[in-house]
């Protein structure tokens, strides 16, 4: 017990850190936030292939050279379809998607231009044998930025 103080002091310091980093992520441009995300996860980004329609945009991901070479070799996505469609998201400005496996994090967020919507409701993640397709549904008409 005679490091009480110190370890309720490291305690404070760290809520205290974790306070100033949540105030500090909500003036984040979507950007920066995205920066910030991938660092603070260690997130492994996968390739993004982008084909922009006049109603939708569709998003291929796939492996990049190191990942089929090492981490990902011989992994089928279609085989992780509910771990993919568990921890991704898709928001109105905003879709990410996520495969944690083999103690990493593998993903790519497809940010969508301020002032901007999609459809979340008609917007598809579909996990496939080497890739993962997006189908996203645009609300009016822009071009998604790769």
């Amino acid at each position: 017990m005679k490091n009480t103080t110190a370890q309720n002091g490291q305690f404070h310091s760290v809520i205290s850190a974790i306070h100033t980093t949540s105030m500090y992520w909500t003036r984040l441009k979507p950007l920066q936030r995205k920066f910030l995300y991938i660092k603070m996860a260690a997130m492994s980004e996968l390739n993004a292939d982008f084909r922009d329609g006049r109603g939708e945009t569709k998003v291929t991901l796939s492996k990049t050279r190191s990942q089929q070479d090492g981490p990902l070799r011989g992994e089928k996505f279609s085989n992780h379809s509910s771990t993919i469609k568990a921890n991704s998201t898709i928001t109105s400005t905003c879709v990410r998607v996520r495969l944690p496996l083999n103690g990493g994090l593998y993903g790519y967020d497809v940010e969508i231009p301020d002032c901007r919507q999609i459809d979340v409701n008609k917007t598809v993640i579909t996990p496939k044998s080497d890739v993962i397709e997006i189908k996203i549904v645009k609300i009016g008409e822009f071009t998604l930025p790769a």
